[in-house]
């Protein structure tokens, strides 16, 4: 059941892929990750470009976000990806745009982000507002 929940995950991700630069990001591995508005930014995980959950093979994309309770030590990974998107659940006002409320279903948007300023120990990302969506549906 797990692989459908990444599947759908994935499935959103790839939908930004049109839009991505064609440079790989910046290894992310210990690195501080902030938006360029100064928000820590966390890796939740990466999404592998292989198997059944992929139609992008061999892209993976690094996914980021606000909360720290995912992963919070990325010294162990090979953090080099393709593209990096920031994953949040909808706010009140894009369920109410979406015809839709939070007690009904989860909405997730899964945001392109790109990067603004990168050093030897942290990287700036910027917001780009190109989005996708997806129900993780369990």
């Amino acid at each position: 059941m797990m692989g459908f929940v990444i599947q759908m995950q994935r499935r959103a991700i790839e939908r930004l892929y049109r839009h991505v630069d064609v440079r790989t990001i910046p290894n992310l591995t210990n690195k501080i990750l902030k938006t360029a508005t100064g928000s820590r930014l966390f890796v939740q995980g990466v999404s592998r470009g292989f198997g059944t959950c992929s139609q992008v093979h061999g892209v993976d994309v690094a996914v980021l976000g606000f909360r720290t309770y995912y992963m919070q030590d990325t010294s162990t990974l090979h953090m080099h990806c393709k593209y990096c998107v920031l994953v949040q659940e909808a706010t009140p006002a894009e369920y109410k745009a979406r015809n839709t409320h939070s007690e009904d279903v989860t909405l997730m948007r899964v945001e392109l982000l790109g990067v603004s300023q990168a050093s030897s120990n942290s990287i700036e990302f910027l917001q780009t507002g190109i989005t996708s969506w997806y129900i993780p549906l369990y």
